[in-house]
Order: C-alpha cells, then sequence, then structure tokens
C-alpha cells in the first residue's frame, strides 16, 4: 500500500512539474506576443522611414540650387536618421526578448533596459518626430504640387495647424498603445517568476 501511495505521489509531483512548466511556456509566450505588435510596428516604421530618407534625400540633392528646399530636406532626413537608429536599437532590445534559454530574472532585467531605454529616448523622438514633420511639408508640397509653402503664410499656417492636429493625438495614442503593451508584458513576467518561486 505504501509503495502505491509512494508511487501516486511521485505521478503527482511530475504532474504538478509539468503543469508549472507549460504554464510558464504558456506566459512567456503570451509575453512575447505583446511585444510582437511593437515589434513590428517599429520594424516597418523603420523600413518605411529609410524609404523616406532616401526619397529626401534625392529630393534635397536634386534641390541643391532651391536652399529653401533643399535645407528643410536635409534637416528632415537627418531627423529621420536618428529616428530610425533609436527604432533599431529598441528592435534589437525586443528581440533579445525572445530568448527561450534565458531565465526570468535575466528577461526581466532586459525588459526593464528597455523600457529605461524608451524613457531616455523618448523625448528625443518627440522633438525629432515634430522636426521631421514639419520640414518635410515644403519638400512635399513643392514636388508634388508645385505649391511653394514659403508665398503663402495662411498655407504654412494651416500647414503647421494640421501637422500638430494630426502628430499629436497619434503620439499621444501610439504611446499609450506602447505603455499598455509593456504594461502587460511585465505583468505576465512577473506571474512567471511567481510560478518559479511557488
Amino acid at each position: 500500500m505504501e509503495s502505491l501511495w509512494a508511487q501516486h505521489n511521485t505521478k503527482l509531483e511530475q504532474n504538478l512539474k509539468l503543469q508549472e512548466e507549460l504554464l510558464r511556456e504558456l506566459k512567456l509566450t503570451q509575453a512575447k506576443r505583446e511585444l510582437s505588435r511593437p515589434l513590428f510596428s517599429e520594424i516597418l516604421s523603420s523600413i518605411l522611414t529609410a524609404m523616406f530618407v532616401i526619397y529626401l534625400g534625392a529630393v534635397s540633392f536634386a534641390l541643391l540650387d532651391e536652399f529653401r528646399f533643399s535645407l528643410p530636406g536635409f534637416i528632415a532626413a537627418g531627423s529621420a536618421a536618428f529616428l530610425i537608429y533609436f527604432a533599431v536599437l529598441r528592435i534589437s532590445k525586443i528581440k533579445r526578448l525572445d530568448e527561450r534559454s534565458a531565465s526570468v530574472l535575466e528577461l526581466q532585467k532586459r525588459f526593464y533596459a528597455l523600457q529605461h531605454y524608451r524613457s531616455l529616448v523618448g523625448r528625443w523622438e518627440i522633438v525629432l518626430g515634430a522636426i521631421l514633420l514639419l520640414a518635410i511639408w515644403p519638400i512635399i508640397l513643392w514636388t508634388g504640387f508645385g505649391v511653394d509653402l514659403y508665398e503663402s503664410s495662411w498655407l504654412l499656417g494651416i500647414t503647421v495647424g494640421a501637422c500638430a492636429l494630426i502628430g499629436i493625438p497619434v503620439g499621444i495614442w501610439y504611446g499609450r498603445f506602447y505603455r499598455r503593451k509593456m504594461g502587460n508584458t511585465e505583468i505576465l513576467l512577473s506571474e512567471i517568476k511567481e510560478l518559479e518561486k511557488g
């Protein structure tokens, strides 16, 4: 009878360990899924921004004799290049969270490093995004529609106002989206840590 209880107890312990491991894997998969959308958006925006930098650089070089168009183009291209640099660093930090062999403590350290990096460069990204958003319009309007933004003060005012009306809400929405995903990931990682303790 005791041997039956011992076998049953061993099977129960093995079953509990297996269930804990499966639950850990499930939580880890959920945490990585939470980061998949921000990762996809970072990669997509980096690719599109890189294409835009190439366009801005080519147009700015073509309009070198028109300093009022080439200067904003180079400023916009430089701002976009810095935004790409920040995004690539953030992508690499997100990808480092995708290692299955890393311990939960190591994943949490990497996650907090990602959050710290985001808080450090966030202000710079807002400033660079505003510069980019304002600097692109003279070139876009000139190359696309033949409209000189500098000749019409009301058009300049409408452009600046439209940039603010579009840029501020989109920036706020994306910031909230990113914070929500990061918060969900943090909760899942802490639940995994509790599973490992228990």
